[in-house]
């Protein structure tokens, strides 16, 4: 499922994997290992699926992505997500949040190789 969240956020942005595999010095990457999450639904629907009987929430995964031109990174919503790892033929990338400067970002030992 990650491998497929990957490769459509890359074929929809242009964004390299990886920063070793960026073009040019303005091309967004994938960053490293968490990069690729799930994103959790708002609890009240999981409540109502949960108690309730309701609809299940659709699934959706979390990329955060490098952006160097900008000296940032980016929090996008991607899919949603069918069973088995599928990213949905309708699915969207949405940006939720622009995150912490570079400077301040943890490393996660060898992501960004």
């Amino acid at each position: 499922e990650v491998s497929a969240v990957a490769r459509f956020f890359i074929t929809a942005t242009g964004a390299a994997a990886r920063r070793g595999l960026v073009a040019n010095t303005s091309q967004p990457w994938i960053a490293g290992p968490s990069g690729v999450e799930l994103f959790a639904p708002p609890k009240s629907d999981v409540l109502a699926y949960l108690d309730d009987g309701g609809a299940q929430p659709p699934r959706h995964a979390r990329v955060t992505a490098v952006l160097p031109s900008e000296g940032a990174t980016a929090e996008y919503r991607v899919g949603p997500l069918l069973p088995g790892g599928v990213v949905a033929p309708s699915a969207t990338v949405e940006e939720v949040a622009r995150v912490t400067p570079l400077s301040k970002r943890p490393t996660e030992p060898g992501a960004d190789a």
